[in-house]
């Protein structure tokens, strides 16, 4: 791949240099309700769910809106629901660059944002945190009208771990179905950077301290581990949405984002694996927080539901 190219796109194996289109950002005046700065209104710690014996902060979640869009009478908005990494096990949604940072690119765009909060291992396994990704959303899609957001028009995010949550929870129709939803609620998924679309893939090719990192949600049962892979439960006519698959220049994450993203492809999934050059793990969700960068605007185009093959 051109080491020029700030961006490569693989659609259908064929290599093309993505046109992303640039963004005018305009700022909100005006509204206030639980928490506020000049631009946008945050209301936090919103519980989803209730376990008892569980943190609530755990299940819990924050929106931020437009000033503006709250006001009665105001258009709906799309929303993004972020999902954290963290290796499964740490991470929080009030941490600057998975909330404040990210939702003000969001909210200046004209998004409702929401970051949401789910159960970490080892106290918990992979399908426990999907299924509170998927108790969120439905918490989202019920609730998220008095926010501003339209229910008809939800995103899913995620970095690293969250990636692969939301990943899951997209293609694995089982989390939204025990909600009383379908795959049909999830308008687009964009996923920042993970390994984890095929955990057994992983677990092969890592070391042992690197599978320190994934059996406290995976386990060592090679069957748990095929369940726990996104990939494996790609099928046609299910209702998958439409992914963005982005990764750094990792070779392992490369590969298997790829092969998500073509197996997305072979089963008439709209995809597309995008390489992002120039960054690592980190970066590839730090710096969505820039409004300018390269990553960012292709993101904002995929929101804004232009196609793929148009947009790239």
């Amino acid at each position: 791949m051109g080491s020029h190219y700030p961006l490569s796109v693989i659609l259908s194996g064929i290599l093309v240099r993505p046109f992303v289109l640039l963004t005018t950002l305009t700022l909100s005046p005006g509204f206030a309700a639980a928490a506020s700065n000049d631009n946008l209104t945050v209301y936090r710690d919103i519980p989803y769910d209730h376990v008892a014996g569980v943190d609530p902060n755990q299940l819990s979640l924050d929106i931020y809106t437009p000033k503006t869009g709250t006001a009665a009478g105001c258009d709906l908005k799309p929303v993004v629901v972020m999902i954290h990494g963290g290796a499964w096990q740490i991470g929080d949604k009030a941490n600057p660059e998975i909330g404040p940072r990210k939702a003000a690119v969001f909210v200046s765009n004209d998004f409702v944002y929401v970051a949401i909060n789910y159960r970490l291992s080892p106290a918990v396994q992979y399908a426990t945190q999907a299924g509170d990704v998927a108790k969120a959303l439905a918490w989202v899609a019920d609730n998220i009208a008095h926010y501003s957001g339209d229910p008809e028009r939800i995103y899913v995010m995620g970095h690293s771990a969250g990636a692969h949550l939301g990943a899951l929870v997209a293609a694995e129709e089982r989390y939204l179905k025990r909600q009383g939803n379908s795959l049909k609620m999830i308008k687009g998924v964009v996923l920042l950077d993970t390994g984890a679309y095929d955990v057994p893939w992983v677990m092969q090719h890592i070391a042992n301290r690197g599978r320190d990192m994934f059996t406290p949600a995976f386990g060592n049962d090679p069957k748990v581990w095929a369940d726990a892979s996104p990939i494996n439960h790609i099928s046609a006519g299910k209702g998958i949405p439409p992914m963005l698959v982005l990764y750094a220049n990792r070779p392992r994450s490369a590969e298997v984002s790829r092969r998500f993203a073509q197996g997305l492809k072979r089963a008439g999934v709209p995809a597309a694996a995008v390489e992002v050059q120039g960054k690592d793990h980190k970066a590839m969700n730090v710096d969505v927080d820039n409004p300018d960068d390269p990553e960012t605007r292709i993101i904002l185009d995929f929101l804004r539901g232009k196609s793929l093959h148009m947009m790239l």
